[in-house]
């Protein structure tokens, strides 16, 4: 508590980085929304995770700093547990679920294990928020972390095609 309370500009600036991050991927999925349907279905829903994420990200960067510069533990680990149910059990359900369905205007193959992987990734931040748990948190963030980014590149790489007519949709 008191590391976080002493380096309340560092940690404010942190958390605003990946503030930063939610709001990208909301512009990801915008930029996919031409593709069909779900695409645009998954925009909705990447939105409100980006919302919670972004209420998750103020607790984080602002409350917990205060709290902790009390000394309190209990008001503590009560704000903190709060930050961690919005943003990993609801913000991160909702992430995985934006990509899953956007996924589904995608032809791509190699995403399809990606998708797998990152849900599986995010069921594990999921239960590492219901339960609390740090050991969850850092297991599951790597698989997540590695299969989006995958994910991503594949389906940008595929959503940026000329499309040619008559041509074979593109297969990542």
């Amino acid at each position: 508590m008191a590391w976080i309370a002493e380096r309340h500009a560092g940690w404010f600036l942190g958390w605003l980085a990946w503030a930063a991050c939610a709001v990208t991927f909301v512009l990801f999925l915008a930029s996919l929304s031409d593709l069909g349907r779900w695409a645009r279905a998954a925009v909705a829903i990447g939105t409100a995770a980006a919302g919670i994420d972004l209420l998750a990200d103020a607790i984080w960067s602002t409350a917990v700093p205060e709290v902790a510069a009390t000394g309190n533990a209990a008001a503590f680990l009560t704000v903190e547990r709060l930050a961690f149910v919005a943003g990993l059990v609801t913000a991160n359900g909702l992430y995985a679920t934006a990509v899953a369905v956007a996924t589904l205007d995608l032809k791509g193959r190699a995403l399809r294990p990606l998708v797998a992987a990152m849900a599986i990734g995010a069921a594990v931040l999921v239960v590492a928020g219901v339960r609390g748990s740090a050991l969850l948190l850092e297991l599951g963030t790597p698989p997540t972390m590695l299969a989006f980014i995958g994910w991503a590149l594949l389906a940008a790489r595929e959503a940026g095609a000329p499309a040619t007519q008559g041509a074979p949709p593109v297969r990542a």
